[in-house]
């Protein structure tokens, strides 16, 4: 289950309960995903949680053999900082968008020195930095980036 709460700027904030969610088998969600539909979601609590990190790169494997477009939202800041923000991004290869807010934005990036820094990035006049691999990064009042 998770409740989401989102303020009048757009931050937003998520209480979870992970539930039967460690019971999750990949056999399932392949079985689901035989089935029509245009857009896969995975949370990122899915990706870092040993119990079922395998469960949903398979299903964004799956979605991408597919040629359905696929998401991951972070999962919030904290787990995200205990795992590394390098090691998040390893886990949500392949999805085709990444939704962060502000905060976790700036955790993933390091923030916007170290990001135009160390991965080779350049800023233009909207704010958004771009690399090779079309990555997008938006500075806004919610950030986004989008891969």
């Amino acid at each position: 289950m998770v409740v989401a709460v989102v303020d009048v700027t757009g931050q937003r904030a998520m209480m979870t309960d992970r539930g039967a969610n460690s019971k999750l088998r990949l056999e399932h969600v392949l079985d689901i995903l035989e089935g029509p539909f245009d857009h896969l979601h995975v949370s990122g609590y899915t990706l870092l949680d040993p119990l079922t990190a395998d469960v949903g790169r398979g299903a964004l494997a799956r979605a991408n053999e597919l040629g359905c477009s696929t998401s991951v939202d972070v999962c919030s800041v904290a787990p995200l900082i205990a795992t590394t923000p390098a090691v998040f991004m390893e886990v949500a290869r392949g999805a085709s968008m990444l939704f962060a807010n502000e905060e976790e934005a700036v955790a993933l990036s390091g923030g916007w020195t170290w990001m135009t820094r160390s991965i080779g990035c350049h800023a233009n006049s909207s704010k958004s930095l771009s690399h090779e691999a079309n990555t997008v990064l938006e500075l806004a009042a919610t950030a986004s980036i989008t891969t």
